[in-house]
């Protein structure tokens, strides 16, 4: 009875889908590699500095909705307060097995996304590839290499609560109901762009009614979908009016023709530009000198594959505009859910990154996979070479701009300098305990440089937060731009380009 059990699950997990899905976890494994060497850096530190906890109340505090720790106006325990817990007590402030743990979420979501779109297409190819663009895109740098972000907890219970709904409404078992109301909740405690996901569901509704899979009628779908407006206008209450809204120059609403300035950046990156590239374009779609004065041996590979990638990308679509055999059903869908997961950030043009593509970038897969699946049907050899040529060059446009974005992005760049930091101190620290505190300073030889080398490291070290995590708040430290006239006996002077690596 057993055996026959086992020898079934066998059966099902040894299947050549299965087989394709290991093999781009295997990939998405590869493309991150160098991420799992890196240590903390930024909010990590803030991070860890609000996950302390010493009884069962204050855990139970991190969720609360009304108390915002250290001011900080961004509701997300899950991933930031028990994140961050667990690296501080069970993993001993060690980076890897955080690392570790953040990318197993990586991988669920690469398997949700196949789950997802195998019950809503019925088609294995069309989920393996969608899956097989999410798992390569370079969108997947900034949430794989900076643990702050709390996008992958975000998608796993995101897209959770999307699969328990479309297995309710295709099987009609009020469990998977109850999970998807239950994952919802989770996902609030997530980050609170989980608030788009009651109109993610009413569109996975909409989409399974029109391709006649389930016979739930709209009406009873928008009665089931109550429960999740309530807790939703209840949460919306309690973060806007009790918890807080998060303040400062990059959270500036701007509800102007500017979205549209703003909508076409995630739609570069998504297709694997470098996010860096919105730092170097002026008005008018302008190049600044500067981009190809100090990256031209990258830059112009990465935009030459890129038009590439777009040519290839519009060919396929004018082949399938004239065979008929574009799915119009389905493009719309992956539209409008392209939309609606990016509202929460779509008015903010002076805070947007690639980490906010997490779940548009579900809706982009899905995009990029029917163009190849409607290549797939006309039964001709260019059709293939066509898909075969179009993954290459779009994963090979993925390492190139991952590889730039490694030696110029302010995260690896601030974990590598945090790391020489900490290994400084715990040798100059060992045996010097009466040092209260440590300054970093700046020289006249640093005039030139575009930042300040003391205000760097106050960025990367999060000011003191470096050092209450670490040292437990002694020594303090201090960031001045010139060197102090007199050093103290508990004072601890030390160059702060020293530890920038240039």
């Amino acid at each position: 009875m057993i055996s026959s059990k086992i020898a079934k699950i066998k059966t099902k997990l040894l299947t050549k889908s299965n087989f394709f899905l290991a093999g781009i976890i295997i990939l998405g494994f590869l493309l991150s590699l160098p991420s799992f060497s890196l240590f903390f850096t930024h909010d990590d530190f803030f991070h860890f500095k609000i996950a302390q906890v010493s009884s069962t109340k204050d855990f139970l505090n991190f969720f609360s909705p009304t108390h915002a720790p250290e001011n900080w106006a961004h509701y997300r325990p899950l991933t930031t307060q028990v994140f961050y817990a667990i690296g501080r007590y069970f993993f001993n402030f060690h980076p890897f097995p955080m690392r570790l743990l953040s990318f197993s979420f990586f991988v669920l979501t690469i398997i949700l996304i196949k789950k997802i779109i195998s019950l809503l297409t019925e088609d294995d190819f069309l989920a393996l590839i969608s899956s097989f663009f999410y798992a390569t895109s370079a969108t997947n740098f900034s949430k794989i290499y900076f643990l702050a972000t709390q996008e992958l907890g975000l998608a796993v219970f995101f897209l959770l609560s999307t699969l328990f709904f479309i297995k309710f409404l295709l099987k009609k078992n009020k469990n998977y109901y109850w999970l998807a109301l239950l994952t919802f909740v989770i996902s609030l405690t997530a980050k609170e762009t989980a608030a788009v996901l009651p109109a993610i569901l009413l569109l996975t509704s909409v989409f399974l009614k029109n391709a006649k899979k389930t016979t739930v009628k709209f009406s009873t779908t928008i009665l089931y979908l109550i429960p999740f407006s309530i807790i939703l206008a209840i949460y919306s209450y309690l973060h806007i009016f009790k918890y807080g809204l998060p303040k400062g120059n990059s959270y500036i609403y701007d509800f102007s023709p500017r979205i549209l300035n703003t909508t076409f950046w995630y739609l570069l990156w998504s297709l694997n530009i470098p996010e860096m590239l919105v730092d170097f374009v002026g008005p008018g779609f302008h190049f600044l000198p500067a981009l190809f004065k100090y990256y031209s041996n990258e830059i112009i590979p990465i935009l030459t594959v890129f038009i590439l990638q777009s040519l290839l990308l519009f060919l396929s679509a004018i082949i399938l505009f004239f065979k008929r055999n574009f799915y119009v059903k389905s493009v719309i869908f992956s539209i409008i859910w392209f939309m609606i997961t990016l509202f929460p950030v779509i008015f903010l043009p002076w805070h947007k990154f690639t980490i906010y593509l997490t779940l548009p970038m579900f809706s982009i897969s899905f995009f990029l996979a029917l163009i190849a699946k409607g290549l797939k049907q006309i039964k001709s050899t260019w059709s293939n070479i066509l898909i075969i040529t179009f993954s290459l060059v779009f994963s090979i446009l993925s390492i190139m701009t991952s590889r730039l974005t490694y030696k110029t992005n302010w995260i690896v760049q601030g974990a590598k300098t945090a790391k020489r930091v900490n290994l400084y101190l715990q040798q100059e620290l060992k045996n010097k305990e009466n040092i209260k505190e440590i300054v970093f300073y700046d020289t006249p030889e640093d005039e030139n440089l575009p930042w300040k080398p003391s205000q760097v490291l106050k960025t990367v070290l999060s000011d003191n937060n470096f050092f209450e995590v670490f040292y437990n708040g002694k020594p303090k430290a201090v960031y001045t731009n010139t060197k102090p006239k007199k050093k103290y006996k508990n004072q601890l002077l030390l160059k702060a380009r020293q530890f920038l690596g240039y």
